[in-house]
């Protein structure tokens, strides 16, 4: 099925992997609570380079959405990142009265970049500006990571969109980054 689709609905549990399936998602796999690597892409490419992660929208869903949004983009994946709000799981989505399977797909088709996600879910531009160097400088040194020229330029240009930062500010950041190879 995720062949089938072109893209896998990521998820952390095995409930969540029931429910999503039960309602019809049959794209879907579970993590199961290890920590995504590289290796788990290099499984996943074998069927699909699309990704969105369907991660509880707690902090810890979000920290892991974060964490393994990086690692699949540096393996070559297109992500988004499916935002279920109010800190609900994809298991309790289901159990309010509004949501069904037509507002999930709604959701699917409304799921973001990582880099929109993450700068949405953590509040980066209602930083001072001080924090949000660090932030970009943190990005950077994620997408040094990033094999394909192509979609690390287009990180690069999405970081200075996103952050109202002149693209030649990024690349020059990246450039002395990528140099010393270390975190600021």
């Amino acid at each position: 099925e995720i062949r089938k689709q072109n893209y896998v609905l990521l998820v952390e549990g095995q409930t969540d992997f029931l429910r999503l399936y039960e309602k019809g998602f049959k794209n879907v796999l579970a993590t199961s609570g290890t920590a995504f690597s590289s290796k788990h892409a290099n499984a996943l490419s074998k069927y699909t380079n699309r990704v969105i992660l369907t991660y509880d929208s707690d902090n810890a869903g979000i920290n892991a959405a974060i964490r393994t949004g990086y690692i699949l983009m540096q393996n070559g994946f297109e992500v988004r990142v499916l935002d279920l709000g109010d800190g609900l799981d994809p298991g309790e989505y289901f159990k309010l009265k509004d949501n069904n399977k037509h507002t999930f797909k709604l959701l699917i088709k409304n799921s973001v970049h990582p880099i929109n996600f993450i700068i949405h879910k953590k509040n980066i531009l209602s930083l001072g500006a001080s924090d949000r160097s660090k932030f970009l400088n943190e990005c950077i040194e994620e997408v040094k990571l990033v094999k394909d020229l192509i979609v690390r330029n287009d990180l690069i240009k999405r970081l200075s969109s996103e952050l109202g930062v002149v693209e030649s500010e990024v690349m020059k950041r990246f450039e002395t980054l990528k140099l010393r190879g270390t975190c600021y």
